[in-house]
């Protein structure tokens, strides 16, 4: 039988620097602070760390239904249907995090509660006069 290729050894869950092709991990002091974002969902305010912000939009949102609905995981509110910020504008999302936010950022996820004409809504359907 043939010799078998040496194994390599593992420090603390990671590859030696040599199996990673040189890279080596920056310590904890070096590495940038993580961006955080508060993610409002009815009327709670989650604050959800986005390490370097290269998520999408959409998973910010999922993350706050998520949170808000431990019980079910966000089966209760259904999907977000978008996100905006304080003024009103909606953020695409499939844009980028770190993109469109800056770190403390505060938004809102939209729900399909949301979107749901109101009681006197001026785009209720009125029936038709025959």
């Amino acid at each position: 039988s043939s010799p078998r290729p040496p194994r390599q050894r593992r420090r603390n869950g990671l590859r030696s620097a040599r199996a990673l092709g040189g890279f080596i991990p920056l310590p904890p002091a070096l590495r940038a602070p993580a961006m955080r974002v508060k993610v409002h969902v009815r009327e709670r305010t989650y604050t959800v760390s986005c390490g370097d912000g290269g998520q999408r939009i959409s998973w910010l949102a999922n993350v706050g239904i998520v949170r808000y609905d431990e019980k079910t995981k966000g089966i209760e509110l259904g999907a977000p249907r978008g996100v905006r910020l304080e003024d009103g504008t909606k953020l695409n999302m499939d844009d980028v995090v770190c993109t469109r936010l800056a770190d403390g950022a505060d938004v809102w996820v939209v729900l399909k509660e949301d979107l749901a004409p109101q009681e006197g809504d001026i785009h209720r359907q009125v029936p038709a006069v025959r």
